[in-house]
């Protein structure tokens, strides 16, 4: 009965710490290297005037 309640419990432990590790805060992908990259063989997207000062991370400031 005990070790049938350890490895139980045991196993929801392990579950636990393994779903820990899969965790990731949402966040703006600023980072060169996240966030939807443009196919090469697309047509680029004309943007208006104003909006071609504003990078891809928008209002955003650094850290």
């Amino acid at each position: 009965m005990r070790r049938r309640l350890a490895i139980i419990l045991g196993a929801i432990a392990l579950g636990l710490v393994l779903s820990a590790c899969a965790y990731k805060p949402l966040k703006a992908p600023c980072g060169p290297d996240e966030g939807g990259q443009p196919l090469a063989y697309a047509e680029p997207s004309a943007s208006p005037e104003p909006f071609a000062s504003i990078d891809a991370c928008g209002p955003m400031q650094p850290i």
